[in-house]
């Protein structure tokens, strides 16, 4: 596969750069947004190959977002991996039947996330 395009997610400023700045540095291509409205939109223009998504957002969750990109078109096929402070196993459930590909709770390890990130890819292109 060619570069990685990730659409990265977050209302938090410094994740965002600090996801940006690892995942740029393993030669992916980074969209970022910080709502949700801002996400579905760089979602249908930018064609990620995968987003990584927080929950709380400010204007609507990141559950919603998921529902959201599920229902059009143009998005409907995009893996979400939920990256989130929310804990629990009604969460997990929650962002994995709203169509989430993975969840992981923060703090994480980017590691662990750049793992889960290169088996969606992976999977997508099967």
């Amino acid at each position: 596969m060619d570069v990685k395009k990730i659409l990265v997610v977050d209302d938090e400023q410094d994740i965002v750069k600090g996801l940006k700045i690892k995942l740029e540095a393993k030669g992916c291509e980074v969209a970022t947004a910080y709502t949700g409205t801002e996400a579905i939109e760089k979602a249908k223009n930018e064609k990620p190959d995968v987003i990584v998504l927080d929950v709380m957002l400010p204007d609507f969750d990141g559950f919603e977002v998921c529902s959201r990109l599920k229902q059009e078109e143009a998005t409907k096929l995009l893996p979400v991996i939920f990256l989130t402070a929310k804990e629990g196993n009604d969460q997990r459930w929650k962002g994995l039947t709203k169509g989430g590909v993975a969840y992981i709770t923060k703090p994480f390890e980017f590691d662990s996330l750049w793992k889960v990130i290169n088996d969606v890819i992976v999977l997508k292109s099967e």
